[in-house]
């Protein structure tokens, strides 16, 4: 990464999880809109696809999907399965896959996009992605039991949910935030590494301090819902200083069709990211060691 990263002081929030602030030299992506309330998300025409859904731009500027967000709704609740750039005025069938499994029915319409999928569910998504050479887009079909399987893991520890709904068990979680030490969004803060039960699991960089923000407490309340299982202890700073190092050097100021697994000195690593000729739009980096 051409980009110098900054990485700072680490908050321990409980529930296992530290949140340490991450700062970039990249160009600030401002010609791109990350908010999500002038998308409009629907069922394929047709017969539904359990791996698609079909996203519409009704703003004035091009906006984006950001890979782990979480579609409520529809035949099932779905989270995307990369990140993909929506031109404005254009409809862009968008890989996903299932969160929901007990579910297949309902209405066109997806509602609600104000979850982000737990950095376990995303890595294990991240490190056998396909890619679909008909359209070159990434394509989850073959890792949709991967997915399912993780979410029954969660399911054993925090009980059964209707439809075994990964949202919705999360939304029990979120609830009871007594306790808990609050994180706030720094000035210019532009990323986050994420620590759980002492180890990083993961880090995402954004393309402005503004699209980190429209996702920050659902970073931190996914971050909250998987820390459930690990040990309540804090991550040291310098594994973040260690992890923050390897991404400097990794090549994420790119546009990968699927996600690329490298070797580094922190372990394996899945690496997705999306970039415009502009700059880095969005990239996330899971630790596959710990997925």
């Amino acid at each position: 990464m051409t980009d110098t990263i900054h990485t700072g002081k680490g908050t321990f929030i409980g529930d296992g999880v530290t949140v340490f602030p991450v700062w970039t030299t990249g160009t600030d992506m401002t010609n791109v809109c990350f908010k999500t309330k002038h998308l409009t998300v629907t069922e394929v025409d047709g017969s539904p696809d359990v791996n698609l859904l079909a996203v519409t731009n009704n703003g004035h500027r091009d906006h984006v999907v950001i890979e782990g967000d979480i579609f409520e709704g529809g035949w099932q609740n779905r989270v995307a399965a990369c990140t993909i750039i929506i031109p404005r005025g254009q409809t862009i069938e968008v890989p996903v896959a299932c969160v929901e499994q007990g579910r297949w029915h309902g209405t066109q319409h997806h509602g609600r996009q104000v979850r982000r999928a737990p950095y376990r569910t995303r890595a294990r998504l991240n490190a056998n992605l396909e890619l679909n050479l008909l359209n070159g887009l990434a394509d989850a079909s073959a890792v949709q039991g991967e997915v399912w399987d993780d979410i029954a893991r969660f399911e054993r520890t925090r009980g059964a949910v209707v439809g075994h709904s990964l949202a919705l068990s999360m939304e029990q979680v979120e609830g009871d935030a007594s306790g808990l030490e609050r994180v706030s969004l720094l000035p210019g803060q532009r990323g986050v590494i994420i620590g759980i039960g002492g180890y990083i699991a993961a880090a995402e960089i954004f393309g402005s301090h503004e699209a980190l923000k429209q996702r920050f407490d659902a970073i931190v309340n996914a971050a909250r819902y998987e820390g459930l299982d690990a040990p309540n202890r804090p991550t040291p700073n310098y594994l973040a200083r260690d992890f923050a190092g390897v991404l400097e050097r990794s090549n994420m100021e790119t546009r990968r069709a699927v996600p690329e697994r490298v070797e580094t000195p922190v372990g394996p690593l899945a690496i997705t990211s999306y970039a415009l000729a502009a700059g880095l739009v969005h990239a996330a980096v899971f630790n596959i060691q710990h997925a």
